[in-house]
């Protein structure tokens, strides 16, 4: 399936290189600053936008800022020369797919497009006359704690959502974003029972492969996790409790205060918040509910 891409690059090499690699696969149309990639990508339908953060004008965030008020949700892809820890959060904010690193590989550039057609791309489709006078659905699952599962776990969910009136691609994409990390953190330190201090000592260890170390504690276990996800009119609300112990939220490190522990700890949490209208613990720690409202 042909993608319409808009690339916004300055760099006239990286334009051409884009064109020889992508060209006969996808459809391409280019911009060479942040003022052309904003009217481009207001008059236009595009599938994806992938922008080097670093533009003449108007820098990538603020081209991707300007496009969210404008309530365009086109999902993209961020190249930079460097990544911060400030550009990861507003860029995940703003509803980013993925990061490319300077110097890239195509083959980076392909697998991004390869997930993004398989997992983010939404079709788009005439809702049923039906589903304009939808006033409510409630979903529920009961999933296999499998770390390697999440991302179809993820899209099974969603597909109960994703064409229902008043979701917009970017509520999707935002939902994505909560569900793969809420999941994440209901395996790992929910039914595994690892805790933070825990997964830093074990990420050290070079001889445990830490995905498959949290994978073979839950088989023993055979805990499951619980979620359902429920819509109306006014927001989405998704629910995910575990068979841990639970944990104290307040225990989880703050990325905010200690940007090293960002890699290992508390991102799930700290991200989901940056997304959603509330979120909120049981009193065990074992169950979350997240909201995201709806325009």
């Amino acid at each position: 399936m042909k993608l319409n891409l808009l690339i916004v690059e300055d760099h006239e090499p990286i334009r051409e290189l884009f064109q020889a690699f992508l060209g006969e696969k996808h459809n391409l149309e280019f911009a060479s600053t942040g003022t052309e990639g904003l009217q481009l990508a207001s008059e236009k339908n595009y599938d994806l936008i992938i922008s080097d953060l670093n533009l003449p004008e108007l820098e990538g965030l603020e081209m991707m800022q300007k496009l969210r008020e404008k309530d365009i949700n086109t999902p993209f892809v961020v190249i930079t020369g460097h990544n911060t820890m400030k550009n990861e959060l507003e860029s995940f904010r703003l509803g980013a797919l993925d990061f490319l690193v300077k110097p890239f590989g195509f083959d980076a550039i392909s697998a991004i497009l390869e997930k993004f057609q398989k997992n983010f791309f939404i079709t788009e489709k005439k809702k049923l006359m039906g589903y304009h006078y939808l006033q409510s659905r409630k979903s529920s699952f009961i999933l296999n704690s499998v770390m390697s599962e999440i991302q179809n776990y993820v899209k099974i969910i969603l597909n109960e959502v994703e064409n229902l009136p008043s979701v917009s691609k970017n509520d999707i994409l935002v939902l994505k974003v909560i569900l793969f990390e809420l999941l994440a953190n209901a395996i790992e330190h929910g039914n595994a029972g690892i805790g933070y201090d825990e997964k830093h000592e074990l990420m050290k260890k070079e001889e445990i492969e830490y995905m498959n170390y949290i994978d073979s504690i839950c088989a023993k276990s055979n805990k499951k996790v619980k979620v359902e996800i429920c819509y109306s009119s006014a927001e989405v609300e998704v629910s995910i409790e575990d068979e841990g112990d639970g944990f104290d939220v307040e225990s989880v490190p703050d990325p905010r205060l200690d940007p090293m522990k960002n890699l290992l700890s508390g991102r799930g949490i700290f991200i989901t918040r940056l997304n959603i209208d509330s979120l909120t613990y049981n009193s065990k720690g074992n169950k979350v509910k997240a909201i995201r409202k709806l325009k």
